[in-house]
């Protein structure tokens, strides 16, 4: 509730800075940015982390303990380094992934993913999969184990087929781990923010605040730029911190009562 800027003195503003919030225009593509990427991200990742889980603890399955710790080590990757190495995979000219694309015929020159506001937003939902499918699939893993067996073998018993009991057994029965997933990835994706800087870091040095168009620009990210930019606004940048917790926490009520609902 100021307009404090380092070295001047701290005025008292009232609401000001969270009422110019609603007619901030980065403050408002944040927002949609960052509900773009919680609508995509989110389901895709509990259906991967299913997927992932059910293949993990598959009796049939050869080398499961291998499998997880490859499955899990992208969780231990820190942002940083996660944001370089997907810079270098969809780098314009020498990256991997255009180098495959155009070898394959489907494309016939290279995508500046950097630079356009659809290839960025695909690779920030790309990268924020990869890194987290792993830490997703890890609860249903557990969630699957400790599921009585019970349970399957009397549905063995009575002919039910593998679909019938991943929608009459297992799904049922993770709804506690559905909740708790559903929350911690909403919470991680309004997050955003390290690995999105490396990514869009520039040759010289700097960072390309937002990405093109700030089709990547997100609340945490936008709330870092305010106050340590060249002229930092610290009032206004607490302002956007408090607004992004208010909406993190109306989105994880949501969530919660979605993935919590009683039939």
């Amino acid at each position: 509730m100021t307009d404090w800027t380092i070295g001047a003195d701290i005025n008292f503003v009232g609401l000001k800075n969270f009422l110019t919030l609603f007619t901030d225009k980065r403050f408002l593509t944040s927002l949609t940015n960052i509900f773009l990427f919680v609508i995509v991200i989110v389901p895709v990742e509990i259906l991967l982390g299913l997927i992932i889980a059910s293949m993990l603890t598959n009796k049939k399955m050869v080398g499961k303990n291998v499998f997880r710790v490859i499955n899990f080590l992208p969780y231990l990757l820190i942002p940083a380094a996660a944001g370089v190495i997907f810079g270098q995979f969809f780098g314009r000219q020498t990256g991997i992934i255009n180098r495959v694309l155009m070898s394959l015929g489907m494309l016939k020159k290279p995508i500046f993913w950097t630079g356009q506001g659809v290839p960025a937003r695909i690779m920030t939902i790309l990268i924020v999969l990869w890194k987290y499918c792993g830490y997703t699939s890890l609860f249903f893993i557990a969630g699957i184990t400790n599921i009585d067996t019970s349970i399957y073998e009397a549905a063995d018993l009575d002919g039910i087929t593998p679909v019938q009991k991943m929608f009459k057994i297992t799904l049922p029965l993770l709804k506690p781990v559905m909740k708790f997933v559903g929350l911690t990835t909403t919470i991680n994706t309004f997050q955003l923010f390290d690995e999105l800087v490396m990514l869009f870091s520039t040759t010289n040095g700097g960072v390309k605040v937002g990405g093109p168009q700030n089709s990547v620009l997100t609340p945490i990210w936008l709330m870092y730029d305010t106050a340590f930019s060249n002229v930092p606004r610290y009032g206004y940048a607490a302002a956007i911190a408090v607004a992004t917790f208010i909406v993190i926490s109306l989105v994880s009520f949501v969530v919660g009562k979605i993935t919590g609902k009683e039939e």
